[in-house]
């Protein structure tokens, strides 16, 4: 019963590297990232992306042999821990990339001089169409390349498109009439900063580090929780044995 008490919290442990939460990273194209696994790795290392539905391989590490796939012009690389190396990024590089089956990074590539809005969750925002556009614009919404319906609330007026009490599912790059408007990302928190400088399009480093970052105390506080309480269990199961055991030997001295 003890060794299957250990194995089922040893499970919960291990389980907690398997739903670590995936890290967003935002880059302008033509500039360089560096993807993560969600923890740490040795030995073979297999980076894949989904891809219209489906998973596949692009870039494979084991030791110091690499193996790239659609990579004509070696744009995959690898660092010392086994992160994903990806320069001059595209804006068809944008999704989700695997490390060794596992979900990693949700990438979002934004055009250059695209304005970067970052927001708190529940607050309320305010696009402008670039100029050029029409007197009554088209507002779409583009996230991991596909066109995304925008809320039935986001209400357009003029070349402006306020969207009240935004939520997480609202982040994405707006277009207005066609042309890249800015892109929106929703950050939970009380926090919220917004770049107007057409110029700049570097989003807060807390959006693609803090995930990350978080990850290593919550895992550390759950091996302790797992420890205390397999020690607990450990001992009352023993203290419960030495009892039985106790009351065994005083029925068999009081037989005799």
């Amino acid at each position: 019963m003890r060794m299957n008490i250990c194995s089922c919290l040893l499970a919960l442990v291990l389980g907690c590297n398997v739903t670590a939460e995936i890290i967003h990273q935002i880059v302008e194209e033509e500039q360089q990232v560096s993807l993560r696994c969600s923890h740490s790795v040795e030995g073979k290392v297999t980076w894949s992306r989904e891809i219209n539905g489906n998973t596949v391989d692009i870039f494979i590490v084991d030791g110091e042999r690499e193996q790239r796939f659609n990579d004509p012009h070696k744009r995959y690389g690898s660092l010392a821990d086994k992160s994903l190396h990806i320069s001059r990024v595209a804006v068809s590089d944008s999704g989700k990339y695997l490390c060794n089956n596992e979900a990693a990074v949700e990438l979002t590539v934004i055009p250059s001089g695209t304005t970067t809005v970052s927001i708190a969750e529940k607050s309320s925002v305010t696009l402008t169409c670039p100029d050029g556009g029409s007197h009554v614009p088209t507002w779409t919404r583009e996230i991991d390349g596909k066109q995304q319906q925008i809320r039935p609330h986001v209400s357009a007026v003029h070349k402006y498109l306020n969207i009240p009490d935004v939520q997480p599912g609202d982040s994405g790059l707006y277009y207005c009439d066609g042309k890249p408007a800015a892109y929106l990302n929703v950050i939970k928190g009380d926090q919220s900063e917004r770049d107007d400088d057409e110029g700049s399009t570097s989003p807060p480093a807390a959006n693609t580090a803090s995930p990350y970052l978080w990850q290593m105390p919550v895992r550390v506080v759950i091996v302790i929780l797992s420890l205390i309480l397999m020690i607990s269990i450990t001992v009352t199961i023993w203290r419960r044995a030495q009892q039985i055991q106790k009351q065994h030997t005083a029925e068999t001295e009081n037989h005799l």
